[in-house]
């Protein structure tokens, strides 16, 4: 009798009694000072309606991590006339429900038709429901105890809910401070080098920013420039003042650099049309620069490139000479305020390319030679993105400048294709000499728009300039996670599972500028699995390589969510990850329908779960696997059925026990089967067939069982579950 190989399942564990049969959940005592808990909670939307003009949301701009990025531009665009959840989780920070005082919004566009439910984890029965009549005040929580926050959402036409509150006078909490108490480093210092805020696209936040100051300093660096190019005060509107709120953020910025030891530089861009014979404009330029020193802003930049995008310009030896009367009189100016105030200027031939390109780009270059020798010089090397850099790709610099440059590195921007594909680029930093960090002044990462993201950018250059011409990707990606998992908080914090869970995004994102960022593992993997096929074989024993690393894609948002990390990184990843996670799911249904045609079977419908999976994947703009696990779909597709030689392991118990946190839930899946693993339940461990979790907190997580047949059978099978989580 032929039996056909195991059909994977999706199953939701609801362990635990029901709602109305549970005691009544508990809290501390609201007699603490309200404070906002959202900055800190971790949020889920259920869905994201595309921006006008894109075919996807941005999550930038549009996504549920925008709610707390400061910005009324920005926020959560829920889908029109559809319901949506919106979910705050405070479990995998507190690990316990606490008490609620009130809800409040911002929106633009139609009103939402809003309801909050209130359970104590989330994807357990609420004990609160409350419809919110009027979004336009706040809604009283009425001291809810609860661990999770649901917020249903019918959008009006075009809503964007920009901004979102969440108090709580909890006695027993206190939020996650940052400080220099909390910084060390054990990297020999580089603080010359550091990050550049200077892309196209949405600017990071103020927590974004402070963040990155915190990882700066731990790696051992000392600078961040501000020049986000659609800053239209930064640039377009130069002339124009900040407003108080920017120049408050900004001093506290500042004031936190001064503690970390991290020159915290204002930059501005006003050559688009500066008129150097203009008194009236180096007037407004200086003012501006002044009142960050002010302040408390211990550097300022000058950035004169791509003025040649938006204004029609000379580039030849005048405009080098007024480039640098300009720089030069501000220097003077502003050191009469603060006399160590450092000054970078980014000059409009800022690399080899354009050096070549323009007839008179050497006068320009010579021109700048008269800038104060106290002026940091950048430079993007041969070209604006440089697979490579070594010392002598500097040389005509270093000969008509008369110094060193700040190498303004684009190895890993991703602005320049943000609107195409979406790029996150994790790659270590490569491609450039050890000679490199002896012939320059510094280097400056302009990373990606994703500011949470580029914190990964520069735990990969502090790895780097710590050991300059560091070729182990394994290394460099060990210290950037370990940096990151610094920043994380709360009851799910394990700084080395955290840490580990950062090398596996930037793995799945090994790429930069000028290489699509894929997961090179996983597509060897994939590539010697269709090699086989092709061939005629099974390919049996590349499966077994495989199926775990499909496994740990599939279900690392999960375990991202229940992590320690940082919430800003978490939500980040929300869209990157989904791309992940579908392409994950197709790789593993084909490996179903594999097993189904080793076992004689018709493989038809698991091929179809795997292109639906393909099909959810192609929504996203993310970049992933670059078509390795399409390839993989179509070469089972073509396989041919063999006769019957596929066993599989014999599934045993699919659903789990009833889960409780900070208990041991033991669970077999399938029984007697040999090569039994689970991913997306951290901590897990296997016991021949018998798996134990300790879970660290409530809620709903998602995990993945794998298993061989036993004794010499090829036999595989998967089963994906989902395990609710009741408190202790």
């Amino acid at each position: 009798m032929r039996r056909a190989p195991m059909l994977p399942l999706l199953l939701t564990a609801a362990c635990g009694p029901a709602a109305t049969d549970s005691q009544p959940t508990t809290c501390a005592a609201a007699t603490g000072e309200p404070q906002d808990l959202l900055p800190w909670a971790r949020l889920h939307a259920s869905a994201t309606q595309p921006s006008a003009g894109h075919g996807w949301p941005r999550e930038a701009q549009d996504g549920a991590a925008t709610l707390r990025d400061g910005d009324p531009e920005t926020g959560w665009r829920p889908p029109e006339g559809e319901p949506a959840t919106l979910e705050i989780d405070l479990q995998p920070w507190l690990g316990r429900p606490v008490v609620l005082g009130e809800l409040e919004l911002d929106w633009t566009g139609g009103e939402p038709d809003l309801s909050v439910q209130l359970p104590p984890a989330c994807g357990l029965q609420p004990d609160v429901e409350l419809d919110w009549d009027d979004p336009s005040g706040p809604l009283d929580l009425g001291d809810a105890c609860a661990g999770c926050v649901q917020l249903q959402v019918t959008a009006g036409s075009d809503t964007r809910i920009t901004a979102l509150s969440m108090s709580s006078r909890d006695s027993d909490m206190e939020l996650p401070t940052r400080s220099a108490e909390t910084v060390e480093s054990s990297l020999a210092p580089q603080l010359g080098s550091g990050v550049i805020e200077g892309f196209y696209g949405q600017p990071w936040s103020w927590r974004e920013r402070q963040a990155a100051l915190a990882t700066l300093a731990r790696g051992g660096m000392g600078l961040y420039l501000y020049g986000p190019k659609d800053d239209p005060l930064h640039r377009d509107q130069w002339r124009e003042p900040y407003g108080e709120d920017f120049q408050q953020e900004f001093a506290a910025l500042a004031a936190l650099g001064t503690e970390l030891g991290v020159v915290v530089a204002m930059g501005t861009s006003p050559f688009i049309d500066y008129d150097a014979d203009s008194e009236d404009d180096y007037q407004a330029l200086l003012a501006k620069l002044t009142s960050f020193a002010a302040g408390g802003a211990t550097g300022v930049a000058l950035l004169a490139d791509d003025i040649e995008f938006e204004a029609e310009v000379q580039v030849d030896a005048a405009l080098g000479a007024a480039h640098a009367d300009v720089a030069n009189r501000l220097l003077q100016d502003l050191r009469q305020l603060e006399p160590e105030l450092r000054l970078w200027f980014v000059p409009t031939v800022y690399s080899d390319d354009r050096l070549d390109q323009w007839g008179e780009a050497p006068e320009y270059l010579a021109a700048i030679a008269d800038l104060h020798p106290s002026i940091e010089v950048m430079w993007t090397g041969t070209g604006t993105f440089c697979d490579s850099l070594q010392a002598s790709d500097l040389a005509r610099f270093t000969a008509r400048v008369g110094r060193r440059p700040v190498i303004w590195d684009n190895y890993w921007a991703n602005d320049a294709y943000d609107l195409v594909s979406g790029r996150v680029h994790l790659a270590p930093y490569g491609g450039r000499d050890r000679d490199l960090q002896d012939t320059v002044a510094g280097i400056g990462a302009n990373p990606m728009i994703q500011g949470a993201l580029s914190r990964s950018n520069l735990g990969a250059l502090a790895a780097w300039l710590d050991q300059p011409g560091l070729d182990e990707p394994d290394s460099a990606r060990a210290l950037a996670a370990e940096l990151e998992a610094a920043l994380g908080y709360g009851a799910a914090a394990d700084a080395d599972e955290d840490a580990v869970l950062v090398e596996r995004v930037m793995e799945a994102f090994d790429g930069h500028a000028l290489q699509l960022p894929g997961h090179a593992t996983l597509d060897s993997a994939v590539d010697d699995l269709v090699t086989v096929l092709g061939g005629g074989g099974t390919g049996a024993e590349r499966v077994t390589v495989l199926l775990p690393l499909l496994a740990e894609l599939a279900v690392l948002d999960s375990e991202l969510h229940h992590s320690g990390l940082d919430p800003d990184l978490v939500d980040e990843l929300a869209f990157p990850m989904a791309r992940v996670q579908d392409e994950a799911l197709a790789g593993l249904w084909a490996l179903t329908a594999l097993g189904d045609k080793l076992a004689g079977g018709d493989a038809a419908e698991s091929i179809d779960q795997a292109e639906q999976a393909l099909d959810r994947a192609a929504e996203s703009r993310f970049v992933f696997s670059t078509g390795t696990l399409q390839g993989l779909v179509d070469a089972v597709s073509a396989f041919q059925t063999q006769e019957p030689t596929f066993v599989p392991p014999v599934l045993w118990q699919p659903a789990p026990p009833a889960c409780v946190a900070g208990d041991l839930l033991a669970w077999r899946p399938f029984a007697g089967a040999s090569a039994v693993q689970v991913h997306g339940l951290p901590g897990a461990s296997v016991e021949g067939d018998l798996l134990r979790w300790i879970p660290s907190h409530a809620g709903r997580w998602r995990a993945l069982a794998l298993a061989r047949g036993p004794g010499e059978q090829p036999g595989w099978a998967w089963l994906e579950v989902e395990i609710l989580c009741e408190l202790e």
